[in-house]
């Protein structure tokens, strides 16, 4: 199983990405459906979180980078982002060079 953390310029942004991820998973289809988080039947989970604070306690795997030509979401998500990095250091199972993607809105 793993956790994707979903991080855009804004948590809106971030929703809508978590639920257009899992629709274009070809290796599973989504079982349970919040606004914020998708459950695929291979336990996979796409996750946004809001802040910064909602991250304490979650193990994840990998996040996905979610923003328009101008990449600043970097910039103004930087605090969600560097508690996400510092999860992934601590719990990822996945090879470092896949821990973090990034996705052209």
């Amino acid at each position: 199983m793993l956790k994707i953390a979903v991080v855009a310029y804004n948590y809106e942004i971030a929703c809508k990405a978590v639920r257009l991820l899992a629709e274009n998973d070809v290796d599973s289809k989504p079982k349970i459906i919040h606004k914020d988080k998708i459950i695929m039947e291979d336990e996979t989970q796409y996750v946004a979180f809001p802040t910064y604070n909602h991250v304490r306690g979650h193990c994840i795997d990998q996040v996905v980078i979610v923003d328009d030509f101008r990449w600043s979401v970097d910039k103004q998500q930087i605090e969600l982002l560097d508690w996400i990095r510092y999860r992934l250091e601590c719990t990822s199972c996945v090879p470092e060079e896949l821990q973090e993607l990034r996705f052209e809105w």
